[in-house]
């Protein structure tokens, strides 16, 4: 216990720090509107969760149509065709990559329009205009850059998490039931984290205030996004090749 709260102790300290450098640079001057910052985050998590959806109806078929139309029987019966469970990760990947990309487009095409380019050269952290409070030295075109990577891994994520769903289930109903869950959980707790605080010191919860991000939090929870699907994948992968038909 007294390690951790050693630890909390230095962490705090840190973000003291960030603070006072914020103060003392030209950070505190920064002319963009919080509401334009807003709005923006507004904006991304939607399309976040377009891209959620999107990945959804398109991955999720990829392996539960095989099984459904046996088709995975006459897979199982050659070295080549066990195989291909490799081949589908490398396919869902590419086609989260399309997708977003694809939903990215549009939607930077229409934020465009909103005539905000003149605040891309501002930092995102500020105490007058801007009461965001960021670990990192971020302009608002780089927070944009940031958010943008941001969606390709929770794309990738959603799509490696889909095709795995889609392997263990044995019914349209199943998968259905179980995306929707996924995707509740995705858009109600986790998304406002993964992409509008992907680079504050804070997180607000309701009834509990202020809590603090260590500053590579985020950074380690990317890392565990994708890594947990690909070992989860791999060990199906290894149970594809042994599979007794």
């Amino acid at each position: 216990q007294e390690i951790e709260n050693i630890i909390l102790c230095y962490e705090y300290e840190r973000s003291i720090s960030r603070e006072e450098e914020i103060f003392n640079d030209d950070s505190r001057n920064s002319l963009l509107p919080y509401t334009i910052f807003e709005k923006y985050d507004e904006l991304i998590e939607k399309v976040t969760t377009l891209v959620i959806i999107s990945i959804v109806f398109v991955i999720s078929t990829i392996y539960l149509k095989d099984k459904l139309e046996n088709i995975n029987y006459i897979q199982y019966s050659s070295k080549s065709g066990r195989s291909i469970f490799k081949k589908k990760i490398v396919v869902t990947i590419l086609s989260t990559i399309l997708i977003t990309s694809l939903q990215l487009i549009v939607f930077f095409i229409y934020y465009k329009t909103k005539n905000n380019s003149i605040f891309l050269d501002c930092k995102i952290s500020g105490f007058f205009n801007t009461p965001i409070k960021s670990w990192y030295d971020l302009s608002f075109r780089n927070y944009i850059g940031l958010t943008i990577v941001c969606v390709y891994l929770i794309g990738i994520y959603i799509g490696l998490i889909s095709m795995y769903i889609s392997s263990k289930v044995s019914s349209y109903i199943s998968l259905i039931g179980i995306q929707v869950i996924n995707i509740f959980i995705m858009k109600n707790f986790l998304l406002q984290i993964l992409i509008n605080k992907v680079s504050s010191m804070y997180i607000v919860i309701r009834k509990i205030g202020y809590i603090y991000l260590p500053k590579y939090f985020m950074t380690a929870i990317y890392i565990v996004l994708i890594i947990l699907p690909l070992i989860i994948l791999y060990f199906r992968n290894k149970k594809e090749l042994k599979y007794d038909i």
